[in-house]
C-alpha cells in the first residue's frame, strides 16, 4: 500500500497496474511466449518467496547471469519485492570477469543460464559467499551437482505475496561497468535511483506524442521492443517501466536485423531505442526483405548513450517515417542527465545534449573541478538522484576517488555549454584526438564524410604516430553498390575542417564493431588499425 513517497516502490507500482490490468500482456518474448500481469504477480512472488526459503534475506545480493530472456523481468519484481539486491552480471564477459564479478558483487546466490555453467563454475570455486546456484535450463545439460532449477524453485514456493516491508531508499540493484580498463566497477544504487531512468524516460521520452498518435492514455500501454541487454542500465530500464507503468515489452535475445523488423511488423511495436549503427545494418538486407515489414506502427525512438549525427537523423526518420525522435545523455554512474527531442536537434546542432532532465545538473568544469564559462571546454561533470549509494564505486576506493568528486560523477566526457543553457557534447576523452599540438573531436568531421551519399557509416579515430603524436584516421562504409576512393574522402573536408583535422589515412570496410551497446566500438577499431587486421 501507498501511504507516503518512501512506499512508492516497483513492488507498490506493479501492484497497482495489477489490480487494473490484470489481464493485459507485460511481456512478449520473441514473438511467442507472452505473460500477463496476473501470471508476472504469480511467478515473481513464488521466487521471491523461494529465495526467502533459501535462507536469503532482505538487503542480501542474488545475481543474474542469461541473456535476455522472460525470467529476467520476473527476477526484477521478485528482488524488489523482498528487498534483495539485484546483481546483473554482464553475460558478455569472458568466464574470469564473470567469475570476478560474481565474487567482487558478495552475491549469495546465482540464477544462471545453464549456458554460463563453466563461468559459474569458476566463481564456485572463488566467491567466498556464494552458496546458491539456480539453473535456467535451456536444453544445455551441463553436468553440475548441488544446484536447484529456476522451474523447481518456482514450482515448490508459494504465491502469496511476501510481507517484506520495503521502502524506496532501500538498496535495490548492483550494475557493472564494461571494464574495458581493468576489472568492471560495481555501482551499487537505491530503488529511487534505479526508478529515475525510467521515470525520466516515461517524461521525457517521445512517449507523450507517441501515445497521443495512438489514442492512448498519456504515457501508458505502450508496446516496446528492446534489442539491448538487459544488464545494461538502459535494458534494465526498458525491463522496470512496465513494472511501474502500464506497459508491453517485447524482448528479443539479441540484435538481428530481420528479426528486429520482423518483431516491429508481427507485434505492432510503438517504441524503441536504437543506434544508427543498428540502422545501417537493417539497411544492408535485400531490398525484396526490406519490402515484407511494415513499420508504420513506430511512432517513437530514443537513440541514448551517444549524440545523433544530422545524417543520422535524416536515415533514422526517412527508414522509421511515422516516428519521433529523441535522443538521452545518461551513464551507468548518473542514469538520465539531459534530454534533447527531435524538434530541438532540427533548431540547433547534432552535439546538443539537451537541457539537464527534471532533477538533474550538469556542469563544464576544468582539471581542478572549476566551473568554466560558456563556450569553454572541458570535462562533463554531473549530479542526478540516481548517483550511487554513498556515491562511490562498489568496494573501489582507486576508481571513486577519480570517478566522484564533491558528489558529482565525472565519467570522462567532455562538452561545452551555450548562452541559452544547452549542453554540447565535444567527445569522450579518450576519443578526442591529440595531432600536431592540437585537440581534435572526431564527431565533425564523421558529420561531414557521412553526408556524402555515397557513405553508409564512418568514424574517425586517432592512431598513434611518431610525427603527429596521433594521425587522423577515417573508416568509411561504403553503401553497397557504391564505390569511394581515399582521395574523396580526403577532398570531402578539406574545405569544411581545418589542415589538422583533415583524415591523412582512410580506410573501406563492409561493417564496424559495435560494442554491447550498439555503438561503435572505438577501441577495437584503432586497436584492428595498429594490427594491420582491417579489412
Amino acid at each position: 500500500m501507498i501511504k507516503s513517497m518512501e512506499d512508492v516502490t516497483i513492488g507498490n507500482l506493479f501492484e497497482k497496474n495489477l489490480k487494473l490490468f490484470p489481464d493485459k500482456t507485460i511481456q512478449v518474448f520473441d514473438g511467442g511466449k507472452r505473460q500477463t500481469y496476473r501470471e508476472m504477480e504469480e511467478r515473481a512472488n513464488r521466487l521471491a518467496n523461494g529465495l526467502l526459503d533459501l535462507g536469503l534475506k532482505k538487503g542480501d545480493h542474488v545475481a543474474i547471469l542469461a541473456m535476455n530472456c522472460p525470467e529476467y523481468m520476473e527476477y526484477q519484481l521478485a528482488t524488489a519485492k523482498i528487498g534483495i539486491v539485484s546483481v546483473l552480471i554482464n553475460n558478455l564477459m569472458p568466464s574470469d570477469r564473470i567469475a570476478y564479478m560474481l565474487d567482487h558483487s558478495d552475491s549469495q546466490a546465482v540464477i544462471f543460464e545453464d549456458q554460463y555453467a563453466e563461468a559459474v563454475g569458476m566463481a564456485r570455486e572463488n566467491a567466498s559467499k556464494l552458496k546458491h546456484f539456480i539453473m535456467i535450463e535451456r536444453g544445455n545439460k551441463p553436468d553440475i551437482n548441488g544446484i536447484d532449477t529456476y522451474e523447481d524453485l518456482i514450482r515448490r514456493s508459494s504465491d502469496k505475496r511476501p510481507e517484506i516491508d520495503v521502502k524506496i531508499m532501500d538498496p535495490n540493484s548492483l550494475l557493472y561497468t564494461t571494464g574495458t580498463t581493468g576489472m568492471p566497477k560495481g555501482v551499487l544504487k537505491s530503488m529511487a535511483a534505479d526508478m529515475y531512468h525510467p521515470l525520466t524516460g516515461i517524461i521525457y521520452y517521445p512517449n507523450y506524442d507517441a501515445t497521443h498518435k495512438l489514442g492512448l492514455p498519456a504515457y501508458n500501454h505502450l508496446v516496446s521492443l528492446l534489442i539491448g541487454p538487459q544488464f545494461h542500465l538502459g535494458g534494465q530500464s526498458f525491463t522496470l517501466i512496465p513494472l511501474i507503468s502500464p506497459a508491453t515489452l517485447v524482448l528479443t535475445r539479441k540484435f538481428e536485423p530481420e528479426k528486429f523488423l520482423k518483431l516491429i511488423h508481427e507485434e505492432k511495436i510503438n517504441s524503441t531505442w536504437i543506434q544508427p549503427a543498428m540502422l545501417y545494418e537493417i539497411k544492408k538486407l535485400p531490398a525484396e526483405t526490406l519490402k515484407k515489414y511494415d513499420v508504420s506502427s513506430l511512432v517513437a525512438i530514443i537513440c541514448g548513450s551517444t549524440t545523433l549525427k544530422a545524417q543520422e537523423k535524416k536515415d533514422l526518420l526517412d527508414f522509421f517515417s511515422n516516428a519521433t525522435l529523441g535522443s538521452n545523455y545518461a551513464s551507468t554512474e548518473f542514469a538520465t542527465a539531459s534530454y534533447v527531442s527531435q524538434e530541438e536537434l532540427d533548431a540547433t546542432r547534432p552535439d546538443n545534449l539537451g537541457v539537464p532532465s527534471l532533477a538533474a545538473e550538469i556542469m563544464i568544469a576544468d582539471e581542478e573541478g572549476n566551473e568554466l564559462p560558456v563556450n569553454e571546454v572541458g570535462h562533463i561533470w554531473v549530479r542526478t538522484p540516481a548517483l550511487p549509494i554513498n556515491c562511490e564505486y562498489y568496494k573501489n576506493e582507486e576508481a571513486t576517488r577519480q570517478g566522484f568528486r564533491n558528489g558529482w560523477a565525472i565519467v570522462g566526457d567532455t562538452g561545452w555549454r551555450d548562452e541559452k543553457g544547452y549542453f554540447y557534447y565535444y567527445g569522450r576523452g579518450d576519443d578526442i584526438i591529440k595531432s600536431g599540438g592540437e585537440k581534435v573531436s572526431p564527431l565533425p568531421i564523421e558529420e561531414i564524410i557521412q553526408q556524402n551519399p555515397k557513405v553508409n557509416a564512418a568514424v574517425v579515430v586517432g592512431i598513434p604516430d611518431d610525427k603527429w603524436q596521433e594521425v587522423v584516421t577515417a573508416v568509411v562504409v561504403p553503401k553497397k553498390g557504391e564505390d569511394i576512393t581515399e582521395t574523396e574522402v580526403i577532398e570531402l573536408c578539406k574545405e569544411k575542417v581545418a589542415s589538422y583535422e583533415r583524415p591523412k589515412k582512410v580506410y573501406f570496410v563492409k561493417e564496424l564493431p559495435l560494442g554491447t551497446t550498439g555503438k561503435v566500438d572505438r577501441k577495437s577499431l584503432k586497436k584492428m588499425i595498429q594490427e594491420h587486421t582491417i579489412t
